[in-house]
């Protein structure tokens, strides 16, 4: 008598299935019980140890069920939550259909989303809970957070950011709720979406110092996070008064002097606009989230930093940005600095002597280094580079790569005697703009870099102009036009 595939020890079954796809496995568990048992081994169970899930009440649902005792979802070890842009263009598509003036109906959206709130994080929050009792190691090996996007324009990437706040307070409540461990936390840095990341002041809505919040956040060994600066509203073209081209040259004196009365007044409101930007951009509330943040996860041993910008070239040069307030106040002045063995930064700002600061703090146990597309606005690279190669000496890794000197619009920093310059435009420029070492010998090494002499000279290859572009969408500011 033939032998059935019931009949077949359970590894000749995990053989079969590896060379099944998942839907065709699926349909051979349902064939009895016997073959459910021996086609749910180690393969078929891989298939839910990755999962992204919408940030929807229904997909949250339908995920909670999924991660009940007994059911295959708690195999779940990399969960990636998805926030969902809807754009004011959406709204408005929505709202001729039924009739409604746009703002009306995005107006509804908006307390429509209020309302869903509670929900959410409780739906959340059980999904949290289920991983954390039903999974064999109780708990979350990585979290990460992204948003997806629908077709927007204009200034819609305003949509994005406020998802990525949306997202991470739902988030964030979510784990305070639940208290489940996590290893891994991303926060937007790396998306699919290359604007994408968390204004800075959003950061600081969250009390992570709280009893529960701590116990998730505690045992979080990697962190990743993309920051941005706030959102300020003072844009270059209400920056001043009205240029003469303007006016329309009314003969009627009174009805001149309606026009100055009105011009007044709005040049009156622009002013005090522009204060209240100039006091945003400084609110100390724009750069204690992320240190706060940091703080909480105290057995830190992995940080990496996007810094994104979002206010430059689109408001009042009056208003200054102290972006590198951001790497001081979140970094390098923390009262208590985790035990960091790898850190990385990308597109952040900050000074001499908070670079300095850092790696003073974190010397004992640093072990990888990288800087990438970073800017020393006040002081300069040496007195880090020197750091770097004669106090640090456990450093085993370290890639240094598009360092600009000077804010923005500076000077780049060019390395001796490891290559060519990426492109030929500054005047005196010689050496690579990158840096790469691996091995304590290497990284002990001095570093031998210079500045380029005089302005960079006016070459517009595509090269280059590609480059500036990717720059952008990876940097900022996002494009609005």
């Amino acid at each position: 008598m033939a032998a059935g595939l019931e009949d077949f020890p359970p590894e000749l079954v995990e053989i079969i299935v590896r060379h099944l796809d998942v839907k065709d496995v699926g349909n051979l568990r349902l064939t009895s019980r016997c073959l459910r048992s021996k086609a749910s081994q180690v393969h078929f169970r891989s298939y839910f140890r990755s999962k992204r899930v919408k940030l929807t009440s229904p997909h949250l649902e339908e995920f909670e069920a999924v991660t009940r005792r007994g059911s295959l979802g708690c195999e779940i070890r990399d969960l990636t939550l998805v926030g969902v842009v809807r754009s004011l263009e959406a709204a408005v598509e929505r709202a001729d259909s039924e009739g409604k003036h746009p703002m009306q109906r995005w107006q509804e959206r908006q307390k429509e989303r209020q309302q869903n709130y509670e929900l959410i994080v409780r739906r959340l929050s059980d999904v949290f809970k289920n991983i954390a009792a039903n999974s064999v190691a109780g708990r979350l090996h990585s979290l990460s957070l992204e948003v997806a996007e629908y077709p927007i324009g204009g200034e819609g990437w305003r949509f994005i950011w406020q998802s990525t706040a949306d997202t991470s307070r739902i988030i964030f409540s979510a784990l305070q709720e639940s208290r489940i461990r996590l290893d891994h936390l991303n926060l937007f840095n790396g998306s699919h979406l290359y604007h994408c990341s968390i204004a800075s002041n959003k950061l600081s809505s969250i009390d992570y110092s709280t009893d529960a919040l701590s116990q998730s956040l505690g045992s979080v060994r990697s962190l990743s996070i993309s920051v941005s600066d706030r959102i300020l509203d003072v844009t270059e073209t209400s920056s001043g008064w009205a240029d003469e081209s303007d006016w329309s040259g009314l003969d009627d004196e009174e009805e001149e002097r309606e026009g100055e009365e009105e011009s007044d007044s709005e040049a009156a409101m622009v002013e005090s606009d522009l204060w209240l930007a100039m006091a945003d951009a400084r609110d100390e509330n724009n750069f204690i989230g992320l240190a706060g943040l940091i703080h909480a996860c105290q057995n830190l041993k992995i940080l990496h930093i996007h810094q994104y910008e979002v206010n430059r070239r689109r408001i009042d040069s009056r208003v200054t940005i102290p972006s590198e307030l951001i790497f001081q106040r979140g970094i390098a002045t923390l009262n208590m600095l985790p035990p960091i063995e790898e850190c990385s930064l990308s597109g952040v700002f900050l000074r001499e002597s908070d670079m300095l600061a850092f790696l003073e703090r974190s010397s004992k146990t640093l072990r990888a280094l990288s800087m990438k597309t970073v800017t020393m606005v006040t002081g300069s690279f040496r007195p880090v580079f020197d750091y770097i190669a004669s106090r640090i000496p456990n450093l085993d890794y370290l890639y240094l790569d598009e360092l600009v000197v000077g804010g923005v619009g500076g000077e780049p920093v060019h390395f001796m005697g490891v290559g060519q310059p990426r492109f030929h435009t500054w005047v005196g420029a010689h050496g690579s703009w990158t840096l790469r070492r691996a091995g304590s010998e290497e990284t002990q090494q001095p570093i031998p870099y210079h500045l380029p002499t005089g302005a960079p000279e006016p070459v517009g290859s595509p090269e280059m102009t590609e480059w500036l572009h990717n720059q952008r969408q990876e940097y900022g500011p996002p494009s609005f036009h």
